[in-house]
């Protein structure tokens, strides 16, 4: 009988600690949710007059996108993984009296793809698919401090205006007005027009990219990290989406068995197609 209560005494131990790692788990996430709805509502309540339509449209999409994130899987709030990253941000946000009243919010995800990215809110992304290249954590203090940088110096909202101003420019309207009284050609001549545009704004970008980094730089500087970690990260940053530094996929490990022994036949390439040698 003992043995019996002991037993069940375990289990709804182990049941209670599950459920409060999720219930925080899906607490944080609302949290951040919430807190990107009021950054929507405050910034729909501002837009100017003057083009509202377009900056509706993208703030929908933008908020589209982050409300989409907080309602996903992706963040990993676990408290100890969390915990660890929260821990560096607010030894950076300590360092600099610039960012101590920010209400950036910053997680990793699993997202596979090597990234890290600021939506613009205040949320803040670091993909797994970056992490598990860095070295030490005075790199991952550098993707940090960057992408708190980009928030700090409100880089999506400057892009934005830009952008917006741009396309209701009357040198934009007029030659628009212009390719589409064009009886040929007309589609090859708003191509060349978006290419001239994208490469505009890729350029921005790049000029938002080195102001980011200068300004990482300097929050970096002041946490008492090795600076050194910039240029290793950089390095990294460079050359992360070479698919020549992830090693080839192998299946064969997880699926062999010793009752099922894995077949190479699985993964080749079907050759024969119907019967038929070099077919479609």
């Amino acid at each position: 009988m003992l043995l019996f209560t002991g037993l069940i005494l375990v289990a709804t131990a182990q049941t209670q600690n599950a459920h409060i790692f999720w219930k925080d788990d899906t607490l944080l996430r609302r949290k951040y949710f919430d807190e990107t709805m009021q950054k929507r509502q405050a910034l729909i309540a501002a837009i100017p007059t003057l083009y509202a339509k377009d900056y509706k449209e993208i703030y929908n999409h933008q908020f589209g996108e982050i409300g989409n994130l907080w309602n996903s899987t992706r963040p990993v709030i676990a408290p100890e993984v969390n915990n660890y990253l929260q821990s560096i941000v607010k030894k950076i946000v300590a360092a600099n009296s610039e960012i101590q009243q920010t209400d950036a919010r910053i997680v990793f995800t699993r997202d596979a793809w090597p990234n890290a990215v600021s939506m613009g809110d205040g949320s803040i992304a670091i993909n797994g698919g970056l992490f598990i290249f860095l070295k030490n954590e005075a790199e991952l203090a550098f993707v940090i401090c960057h992408e708190l940088s980009h928030y700090y110096l409100d880089h999506t909202n400057k892009s934005i205006k830009k952008m917006v101003e741009l396309y209701n420019s009357e040198d934009f309207k007029k030659e628009m007005k212009r390719i589409s009284k064009q009886e040929y050609g007309a589609g090859r001549q708003i191509d060349e027009l978006m290419k001239r545009t994208a490469f505009g704004s890729r350029r921005h970008s790049r000029e938002s990219e080195t102001e980011a980094d200068r300004q990482a730089f300097l929050f970096l500087k002041n946490t008492g990290y090795d600076c050194n970690a910039i240029i290793s990260c950089l390095e990294l940053l460079n050359e992360v989406d070479d698919s020549t530094i992830y090693k080839p996929l192998s299946l064969e490990t997880p699926f062999n068995f010793d009752d099922y022994p894995f077949k190479r036949k699985w993964v080749q390439k079907e050759s024969v197609l119907f019967g038929r040698n070099g077919g479609r």
